[in-house]
């Protein structure tokens, strides 16, 4: 795994496509590594956001997502992420019914949720938020019994 940690309170610079080797994704979906393929979804353009995509070709189904983004100077002063965040706690999101706070410590804010999903899948994502400055999203879609994956995500999450 490519640490990218500065340090507690912040998220460096860097492509999603570079977090987590395909190898790694392979293992946390518990598929065999030539069944899934990666796509970087970055936009060039805009330097303050960066997606990773990673789908089972095989017509098993599963999928990875990884979202790191950097929020503009006006998304800071508004504190859009602690907002995003407390409404989440209370309200959930469009695919999430709700959410559990791992850590809200040090400036950092971590979320864990679990849904289940038609097909027999269940989409797990976890969050973190680096004050109001920057934000992790990790989202796994799988039909594999994941009883270690909350685990396994949250020390993906931490060594951003």
């Amino acid at each position: 795994m490519n640490s990218g940690k500065a340090s507690s309170n912040t998220l460096k610079k860097q492509d999603a496509c570079e977090v987590l080797s395909k190898e790694e994704v392979s293992s946390l979906l518990k598929v065999d590594i030539n069944d899934l393929t990666q796509e970087d979804m970055s936009f060039a353009e805009n330097e303050r956001r960066s997606i990773c995509h990673y789908v089972v070709k095989n017509g098993e189904i599963g999928s990875y997502n990884i979202r790191l983004s950097w929020k503009s100077d006006k998304a800071k002063a508004n504190k859009v992420l602690e907002k995003s965040y407390s409404r989440y706690l209370s309200s959930g999101e469009k695919n999430m019914d709700s959410y559990e706070e791992l850590d809200n410590s040090n400036g950092t804010q971590i979320l864990f949720g679990t849904q289940k999903e038609d097909h027999g899948t269940t989409n797990y994502i976890i969050r973190k938020r680096f004050g109001n400055s920057a934000e992790v999203k990790i989202e796994v879609l799988t039909q594999n019994e994941a009883k270690e994956l909350k685990s396994k995500l949250l020390k993906i999450i931490n060594e951003l």
